[in-house]
């Protein structure tokens, strides 16, 4: 391109302050850098630097036009990088955070999975219930569930869901009561995990219902052999107490006040641009996982 003529030879004498630097930075001679640079001035009309025997400077001119043509090049450099990507086999490492059973039940053969298909990809990843800052750490994805906040920093792809449901063993039922709506839980052991309340669906919305009781626990498996043992009621995602349900060991209560799903979303930086390794393994996520867990 005619007009791109001298452009480069141009940044890198006013990245160096030097016709001899900027030469041997390109490969060229000192000589072809003037003359491109002179070009370059008799086309814009306009003197980008100022020379002296000693010294070479920026004209406050070539300062801004410097500092405009450097976001062009930068652009031109993120292009390639992005078509770069483009590859049906990417490359490099992917890390990921995820919480709970549902990482190591679902996820964990499905990454593995996804690295059998591109070999020539790592994956690092961290099981942890924290509130992670995509914007300042370094995760290429975070899964994370529930309702999402107005947080600006994140996309969000939803992947699966799961049904809360609230259990308790047979004999602690016998005992204690079945409660009919939620406000009474406040005659019950219930068993706490990571949050101070559970979770009910009304109508398109989650109420919160704070609850109290003797047992915390930050492991959902903690919490089942727990209400196993007739401690008391747990709320859980299914996946954790179908198995109890069906042999008898637990049963569940108040499932007309949990008919709404909680949503599995696979977050990330918001970016203007979404690496392929990444992008394809959320496609795969969202093709392999079935829409309720």
């Amino acid at each position: 391109m005619k007009d791109w003529l001298g452009i480069e030879e141009f940044l890198e004498v006013a990245a160096t302050l030097s016709f001899s630097k900027a030469a041997a930075r390109l490969g060229i001679s000192k000589s072809h850098v003037s003359k491109r640079i002179r070009e370059l001035e008799d086309r814009m009309g306009v003197r980008l630097l100022s020379r002296t025997t000693r010294a070479v400077a920026l004209t406050d001119a070539g300062r801004d036009y410097a500092e405009r043509c450097r976001k062009i090049v930068d652009n031109l450099k993120d292009a390639e990088l992005i078509l770069k990507d483009q590859q049906v086999n990417p490359v490099g490492l992917i890390r990921l955070t995820v919480a709970g059973a549902f990482g190591e039940q679902y996820l964990v053969p499905l990454l593995a999975e996804f690295m059998a298909m591109h070999p020539r990809l790592e994956i690092a990843l961290d099981f942890t219930n924290r509130q992670v800052n995509l914007m300042e750490e370094p995760y290429d994805l975070a899964v994370r569930a529930g309702p999402l906040s107005d947080n600006v920093t994140y996309s969000a792809r939803r992947l699966t869901g799961y049904r809360l449901m609230i259990c308790g063993s047979p004999a602690y039922l016998d005992a204690k009561g079945r409660p009919k709506t939620p406000k009474d839980l406040s005659h019950h052991d219930c068993l706490a995990g990571t949050l101070p309340f559970w979770r009910f669906s009304q109508g398109s919305a989650f109420e919160k219902v704070h609850i109290s009781g003797r047992w915390h626990a930050n492991n959902g498996h903690a919490l089942v052999a727990a209400a196993k043992a007739g401690l008391g009621l747990t709320q859980l995602p299914e996946f954790y107490v179908r198995k109890a349900i069906a042999d008898g060991s637990l049963e569940p209560v108040l499932d007309d006040w949990l008919k709404r799903d909680v949503d599995i979303w696979a977050l990330y930086y918001r970016r203007d641009y979404l690496p392929t390794k990444v992008r394809l393994l959320i496609a795969f996520l969202e093709e392999k996982l079935p829409h309720r867990l």
